[in-house]
């Protein structure tokens, strides 16, 4: 890595840890390709990099625009608690017309494909 140059590493996108920034005009280094979004904060330095959020992105339960363990708290909290959820309005993952624990299961589905 160069001077002035900071890594990203894939922990710290998933986790949606904050980026200090600690040069104005600091480059930064991705080794890892996608679509991100990127949000900076000037006044507390910092940067926040993200999945870029897709539209009806299937799985997306909690609407951060990344399907991960998040969405099936998300999705457990809908079920048991009905807490309303951001992102993806059809929470039936397997279709059948209930929300039930069946969807969790569908939910996790979805998260092993996208391992692949």
């Amino acid at each position: 890595m160069s001077e002035g140059h900071f890594l990203i590493t894939q922990e710290q996108i998933d986790e949606a840890t904050p980026l200090s920034i600690t040069n104005p005009g600091e480059n930064f280094e991705m080794p890892f390709a996608g679509k991100w979004t990127l949000t900076v904060d000037l006044e507390a330095m910092n940067l926040v990099i993200a999945k870029a959020k897709a539209e009806g992105l299937k799985g997306d339960v909690d609407g951060n625009g990344i399907v991960n363990g998040a969405d099936v708290v998300a999705l457990y909290n809908y079920i048991l608690n009905g807490e309303p959820v951001k992102g993806d309005p059809n929470v039936d993952g397997d279709a059948d017309g209930l929300v039930n624990g069946q969807d969790v299961v569908a939910l996790y589905n979805i998260l092993l494909q996208l391992e692949d």
